[in-house]
C-alpha cells in the first residue's frame, strides 16, 4: 500500500495536469519544431590606409550576431598582418553603418562582437584606426539567425 507521502504527492500530479489542462483548452498549438537557421557570411575586400568599409546583412530569427575579424594580410605580399583594427555592429544609414556596439581587435579565431539581434537589417563595419601602413586584404566572418 503507497505512503501518506506517495499518496499526496501523486493527488498534487493529478490535479496540476487537471487544472492545466482545463486552463489551455483546445485553442494552444504547441511548437513541433524547435530548430532554427544559422546564417553565415563572409565580408571580404581590400582596405586602404586609413579607409574603412561596412557590410549589410539580413537576420530574419531573432537570437545573437557574432562578429569575426578573422583575416588581414599584405595586398602585395600577401603575409599575414596582426594588426588592430576597428570593428563594428550597428543598423546601416545612408551610405554608411550606425555602430551601437565597437571593438579595437586583431585578427583572431573567436567572435571580438556578440549582439543581440531580432529580425531587420544591420551592418558590421571595419576601419583603420591608425595601424595600417599598407593597402590590406581583410576577411570578417558574421555568423546570425
Amino acid at each position: 500500500m503507497p505512503s501518506l507521502i506517495a499518496r499526496t504527492i501523486g493527488g498534487a500530479a493529478i490535479a496540476l495536469a487537471a487544472t492545466l489542462s482545463i486552463a489551455c483548452g483546445d485553442d494552444v498549438t504547441l511548437p513541433t519544431s524547435t530548430t532554427s537557421t544559422i546564417n553565415t557570411e563572409v565580408y571580404t575586400g581590400t582596405m586602404t590606409v586609413g579607409g574603412s568599409g561596412f557590410y549589410s546583412f539580413s537576420v530574419a530569427g531573432i537570437g545573437a550576431a557574432a562578429i569575426t575579424f578573422g583575416s588581414l594580410t599584405n595586398a602585395s605580399t600577401g603575409r599575414p598582418l596582426d594588426v588592430a583594427m576597428g570593428l563594428g555592429f550597428g543598423i546601416p544609414a545612408g551610405e554608411g553603418c550606425n555602430v551601437s556596439m565597437s571593438a579595437t581587435a586583431g585578427p583572431a579565431l573567436t567572435a571580438q562582437i556578440s549582439a543581440p539581434v531580432l529580425p531587420g537589417t544591420y551592418c558590421a563595419q571595419l576601419s583603420d584606426v591608425g595601424n595600417l601602413r599598407v593597402p590590406a586584404v581583410f576577411g570578417v566572418r558574421i555568423v546570425h539567425p
